[in-house]
């Protein structure tokens, strides 16, 4: 029996299961133009940030080119980290919890003034926490949308012989959703943090899952 993985990189999940991984990514990413009227002045403003926060590998691929002009970067977990320490970048906190919510725990801890002012690279279908918290805050920040999340033009994935589903977001959980409107009773449905199973409890029903994390 296999298990079937719907995240873009199953390398740190493969490490801890003794089962057969079958890697079948439901998404891909589409950057948006570094060369927009709107994303060059975004970019112009990358000296003047005292803080960067990346939440996903993705930003850190796509924005590359202009890691070494970001101060005092935040990342969402220990993926996101060692894509940034891969580009030779150090991220000088990175969260526990590996959420917004984890990374706004941290936030509170500082000391904001009016000198501070927060760069937010993310995807276009990113959830909005860390962004009303630095409004709330009234944190002077900058939100870029780099990237938008496409579901592929595949076939739906064949469930013969698997075991179990790992979703490691909403936006896997919805992509799925398109090929199966209705859960399989089959398998075992396992999300890779608590607010990728909130969104499939919402697809299953309200059934209760036990998230998994990665270590």
């Amino acid at each position: 029996m296999c298990v079937l993985y719907l995240g873009s990189d199953p390398e740190r999940f493969r490490a801890q299961r003794k089962q057969r991984i079958i890697h079948f990514p439901l998404l891909e990413v589409v950057p948006r133009s570094l060369h927009s009227t709107a994303m060059a002045h975004i970019l112009d403003d990358l000296p003047n940030y005292t803080h960067s926060i990346f939440t996903s590998k993705s930003t850190v691929w796509i924005l590359r080119q202009h890691l070494r002009a970001l101060k005092n970067i935040f990342a969402i977990g220990k993926s996101t980290a060692a894509a940034l320490e891969k580009e030779g970048v150090v991220p000088t906190w990175v969260a526990k919890e590996e959420t917004q919510e984890g990374i706004i725990e941290h936030l509170r801890l500082f000391d904001w003034n009016e000198e501070s002012y927060v760069f937010l690279p993310r995807s276009a279908l990113a959830r909005s926490a860390l962004e009303n918290f630095l409004i709330l805050q009234q944190i002077r920040h900058q939100v870029c949308d780099l990237y938008d999340m496409q579901i592929k033009s595949i076939a739906p994935p064949s469930l013969d012989n698997i075991e179990e589903i790992v979703f490691t977001s909403p936006s896997t959980v919805n992509a799925f959703r398109q090929f199966f409107p209705h859960p399989p009773v089959e398998q075992r449905l396992t999300p890779i943090g608590p607010i990728t199973a909130e969104a499939l409890r919402s697809y299953t029903n309200n059934t209760q899952f036990t998230a998994a994390s990665l270590p």
